[in-house]
């Protein structure tokens, strides 16, 4: 792009060197070309010197791979790349293999938004045409205004981008990253013992200079932030997780360990990232075609790396055509590689799968694939019409995850997947299931591997290559664009580029499978609802359709479940809980608003501590020298609480979930019996009876006789 004499925008948009026909005048606003002869004032030109604004350059590997790949844009604006001192816009895309490469690179006089106006308008289209444009779903960029409201316009005013959408970068040093290490982190409570100089951030020990309860509450809020971004499915989901975040800031307990000025901080950026929620709620990529849940910008701050440090690296000591010439050289070399790589995957076998489809689809399409079929398992389902299927997994907590009692404040939201049988008039068969997996990553999600499994369909047939996205075929990385010597498309070309515009034109109507298998799914023979699926029973049903209902005007959390499974069981109250007043159980979660640790931590731990209390009730701040508890006390106590959690794990109403709480909560609650005994006998000990209480024996002689000095001796 080029301005000419007259002070006009001129577009030279040809192969090689400009001619004259392939010159277009652009229309430019009044204040635009103020602003363009403004800048030619400021650079000193004399009058009628044709000047050049802006390069944008793609090759023939780069054209074709944004053709493949069209679906999410990666852009950012990096600097020092020439002596000329202008900056490098780039644009990268990201293959079905999870490789980054550049699509476009552009040299801009500047960073203003009437720039990236022109790069989307003009340089976009002309390079890769209106087809392939308006096959973008995702664009996502830092937060510079001027480079993103330059394409909400574009998609707002041209029709090949309507279909896009533009969304921040969540985590990487942009939205979250750095405005929490800036605004938050130096308002987390301190360590006492700092040193005097240097990095303040550092101990003396040279570890994190946050206190205990800075690094716990650090880290809770961080992952809440994030998953605002990252993990809510739907508004109320999002609406929910800030609702419960801004209840925890208000709690007592919270203000106490963080401090009001830490509190107003992080209430003052989360309201920030609220004022954000179009840019950066995770429930709005929820159906983004083949987005691979792409949230942020490092595929392309990956390459603005390689590009200063990598084997064809440029720098502020060239200038811009040298740079140009280097640049696009590296970029070449790393997309051929790839295409050389495409074609020897072709004659590989996949050894670590037993699916029917390993030789045909890519390794990681492949890999996607079984490891959603594996996770049917843990799953349960019900086929509830003749055409609709419900799929959940209630009971999918990791323990070894939940390191901390704080992690149960966190929303840990249930979901019930439900999936339709659609059957069209030419004959074509696909089942949408709402959790848009298939749309967002191109191979079938663990739902629809559910309810074949339920259906009794044989392995073998449960995967076909249909149900694929074409971006996952070992041929279309190989052969797509492919053309004879006379420049002609193959015909294994133009096959896969029909398959593609027939995968856009399927967008959003799920896993696509033949009619022989979409009739052994449905098997309507009888007609009785609702069908059971593998390992589901009546009051597994029962609770997915009660988070159905919820899910049609609220969201549900683990605790909303557990606090519903213990109104429909009373006994799970004094079994698991410890108490069988359910209006206790009701109230401690209403006032702690779901915080997970009144209802299934503190019923248990108060048990415990009240044994403790009552076997040194007697004699409490009387007599320090008398035996408290006595060796057969201590040992009855560890015995009922041990024979207490036996009965707990075999009992059948006893889910997963629990067992995975109460072991990470045991540890918690022993903590906290610890500091009653310290409270009761002393923090230096002083009693002369040997401490037993749940498995706590100590197996030297000196440490088993006596308890002098507290829970380190």
């Amino acid at each position: 792009m080029t301005m000419s004499p007259e002070g006009d925008l001129v577009v030279w948009k040809n192969r090689g060197r400009p001619t004259g026909e392939e010159r277009e005048i652009m229309n430019c606003p009044k204040k635009l070309k103020a602003e363009l002869d403004k800048l030619k004032k400021e650079i000193g030109y004399k009058e009628g010197t044709e000047i050049l604004l802006a390069l944008s350059v793609a090759t023939d590997e780069m054209v074709r791979h944004v053709n493949m790949f069209p679906e999410v844009f990666y852009l950012d604006v990096t600097a020092n790349t020439n002596r000329q001192k202008r900056d490098l816009f780039i644009m990268v895309v990201k293959d079905a293999n999870g490789q980054t490469f550049i699509g476009n690179a552009t040299v801009i006089p500047s960073g203003k938004r009437w720039v990236f106006q022109k790069i989307y308008q003009s340089f976009f289209v002309h390079l890769y045409g209106r087809v392939t444009i308006s096959r973008n779903r995702l664009a996502l960029t830092d937060d510079d205004n001027a480079e993103w409201g330059a394409f909400d316009n574009c998609i707002k005013t041209m029709n090949c981008y309507q279909d896009s959408t533009h969304m921040l970068c969540v985590c990487v040093f942009h939205a979250l990253v750095m405005g929490y290490h800036e605004q938050i982190h130096p308002h987390l409570p301190r360590k006492q013992k700092k040193k005097k100089s240097g990095n303040q951030d550092k101990t003396l020990d040279g570890k994190s200079d946050l206190s205990r309860d800075g690094e716990i509450y650090g880290t809770i809020i961080y992952q809440w932030l994030q998953s605002t971004c990252t993990d809510c499915e739907s508004k109320e989901e999002y609406d929910r997780s800030n609702t419960e975040l801004t209840r925890f800031l208000r709690k007592e307990s919270t203000v106490d360990a963080l401090g009001s000025e830490c509190i107003n901080a992080i209430v003052a950026f989360h309201e920030n990232l609220k004022s954000k929620e179009s840019k950066l709620a995770g429930y709005i990529r929820k159906e983004v075609m083949n987005c691979m849940d792409a949230c942020t910008t490092s595929p392309v701050e990956s390459n603005n790396n390689a590009l200063k440090h990598g084997p064809s690296k440029i720098s502020s000591n060239m200038n811009v055509d040298n740079a140009t010439v280097r640049l696009l050289d590296g970029i070449n070399t790393r997309l051929k590689r790839r295409h050389y790589q495409a074609k020897r995957e072709l004659n590989r076998r996949n050894m670590a799968s037993q699916a029917p489809t390993k030789d045909y689809i890519i390794g990681k399409g492949q890999a996607l694939s079984d490891r959603n079929h594996d996770r049917h398992f843990h799953m349960k389902s019900a086929q509830i019409g003749p055409n609709t299927f419900v799929c959940w997994d209630f009971d999918d907590l990791d323990p070894n995850k939940i390191d901390s009692h704080l992690k149960f404040y966190l929303p840990d939201f249930v979901r019930v997947r439900t999936i339709t049988a659609e059957k069209y008039e030419d004959g074509k068969c696909f089942f949408p299931c709402d959790c848009y997996a298939r749309e967002r990553v191109g191979c079938p999600c663990a739902c629809f591997y559910k309810i074949v499994a339920s259906a009794k369909v044989p392995l073998e047939k449960r995967t076909e290559v249909g149900m694929f996205d074409v971006r996952m075929l070992k041929l279309f990385n190989s052969h797509y664009g492919d053309t004879d010597k006379n420049g002609t498309n193959t015909e294994v070309g133009d096959l896969l580029y029909d398959a593609q515009s027939a995968s856009f034109r399927n967008e959003g109507m799920g896993v696509e499978v033949t009619e022989d298998l979409f009739d052994l799914i449905v098997d309507a023979d009888d007609g009785k609802y609702p069908k059971l699926g593998e390992g589901t029973s009546d009051n597994d049903l029962r609770e997915a359709l009660w988070v159905l209902d919820r899910q049609k005007k609220m969201c549900t959390t683990r605790i909303d479940l557990e606090m519903n499974r213990i109104e429909e069981n009373p006994d799970l109250a004094e079994e698991v809980y410890g108490t069988e007043d359910i209006e206790s159980l009701t109230k401690d979660y209403e006032n702690e608003y779901h915080s997970g640790e009144s209802v299934l931590i503190s019923h248990l731990n108060k048990r415990m501590q009240e044994s403790i209390e009552a076997a040194s009730k007697k004699d409490v701040g009387t007599n320090a020298s008398i035996d408290r508890p006595t060796d057969e006390e201590s040992d009855e106590m560890r015995k009922e609480w041990v024979d207490s959690l036996d009965n707990l794990r075999k009992d059948s109403r006893v889910t997963t979930m629990m067992l995975g709480i109460l072991d990470r909560g045991i540890k918690i609650c022993v903590a906290e019996c610890w500091s009653s005994v310290h409270s009761l006998f002393g923090e230096q000990g002083g009693g002369v009876n040997c401490l037993r209480m749940y498995g706590e024996t100590q197996s030297e002689p000196g440490r088993a006789l006596k308890r002098k000095k507290g829970i380190k001796g």
